[in-house]
Order: C-alpha cells, then sequence, then structure tokens
C-alpha cells in the first residue's frame, strides 16, 4: 500500500429483510375446523335418518339412533335448541322424533328385537316394568304383541294404563262465549293450543248463527 492510498473499508453486512407474517390464532382455526367437522357428521346423519323406513322395526331403532347423535352433537358445541329446526329441516315430526330416540334407548341391543312390534315397543317405552318383563318374555321365545304389551303394562303399572289414550278423542269446553267441542288429532298438543282451537271454533259458531 502506497503512502498515500487510504484503506479500503470492509464489505458491509446486510441481513436479508424479515418479512412479518400474521398468523390466525389457534383457537379461531380450532372453532371453524370444529364449525365444519359437525356440519359435516349432522349433513351425514340427516341423509341416513332420512333413508330409515319408521315402518320397518330395525330401521325405525336406527332412527333413533342417528337423531339421538345428532341431539349429542348439538349439545356438545352448545347448540341444542337448534336440534328442533334440524328435524324439521328433513321433514320428519316431533312425535316420531322423540319416540324412535326412546326406542333407540331402550330397545337398541335388545337381541330378541324381531318379536316385538314397532307399536309394542312404543307402548313399553314409557313403562319400565312392564318393559323388563317383555324383555324377559322375548327371551323366552314369546311374540310381544300390541295385545300383550298392554296386557302388562295394565298388570305391572296400573298408573300407566290409566294416562290418557294416544288415540284421536273429543274435549268439550263451557265457557262464558259458549260450549265448543274440539276434535283432539295430536294426542301431544298444548292446553294453550286447544284454547285457540276452541276460541277459532266459538267465532266460526257466532258468524254461523
Amino acid at each position: 500500500m502506497g503512502l498515500f492510498e487510504r484503506p479500503t473499508p470492509p464489505p458491509i453486512q446486510t441481513e436479508p429483510a424479515q418479512l412479518e407474517t400474521f398468523e390466525e390464532p389457534q383457537n379461531q382455526v380450532d372453532q371453524a375446523n370444529q364449525e365444519t367437522s359437525y356440519q359435516e357428521e349432522l349433513k351425514l346423519l340427516a341423509r341416513k335418518a332420512r333413508g330409515a323406513s319408521k315402518k320397518h322395526l330395525t330401521s325405525y331403532i336406527e332412527l333413533g339412533g342417528h337423531l339421538a347423535k345428532a341431539q349429542e352433537i348439538l349439545a356438545d358445541v352448545g347448540r341444542a335448541g337448534d336440534f328442533s329446526p334440524w328435524f324439521r329441516s328433513i321433514n320428519l315430526a316431533k312425535s316420531t322424533v322423540y319416540r324412535a330416540i326412546d326406542a333407540h334407548k331402550n330397545f337398541g341391543n335388545c337381541p330378541s328385537l324381531g318379536r316385538f312390534s314397532k307399536a309394542s315397543i312404543d307402548i313399553l317405552c314409557k313403562a319400565p316394568l312392564a318393559r323388563s318383563q317383555a324383555l324377559k318374555d322375548a327371551e323366552d321365545g314369546k311374540t310381544i304383541s300390541v295385545k300383550h304389551a298392554k296386557h302388562l303394562v295394565k298388570t305391572l303399572e296400573p298408573h300407566q294404563a290409566k294416562k290418557k289414550s294416544d288415540k284421536p278423542g273429543l274435549i268439550t269446553l263451557e265457557t262464558q262465549f259458549g260450549i265448543v267441542t274440539i276434535k283432539i288429532t295430536d294426542p301431544g298438543i298444548s292446553p294453550a293450543t286447544v284454547l285457540s282451537q276452541a276460541m277459532a271454533q266459538l267465532d266460526r259458531q257466532k258468524r254461523a248463527a
């Protein structure tokens, strides 16, 4: 190096620019995945429920299993109130849904299911003592007809036998506006609905007079 030459400065070291990235919080990702997962499972259960025949006993029990699973899924994600709109969206009546769930709960693991009918199972679901005896009778080879199911309920649980029949009937109401008779086609009808029908009937009678 000459006397008047300047030393060459060392090269400046530069680091590659770091690009700032934004990641979606993990809890939001998990929530989105859970939402997609349970919705897909509900769609599958809906297809299975539509395909289950309500006339054949085995399919009826399977229907109850699909419905119970859907009810459980919605409860697990905090949406238990969505169960009713869900089963209505696949054209299932409330009475059918809860009877099928009860049938699956009480007879889903019954090894002698072929000895029962859908009607006899519906009768026995609400009568635990009669149901227990019916299961024993079925294991012994006896066919559990509707007549036999009713006999067991009447004998073992007379308080059940005295309950209101599931058959349609007539109710006569005497009000301050007159007397009206209402035909009940749904045994699960609420008192408010009965009153509404009664008022509508009275209005029709008044206009016809």
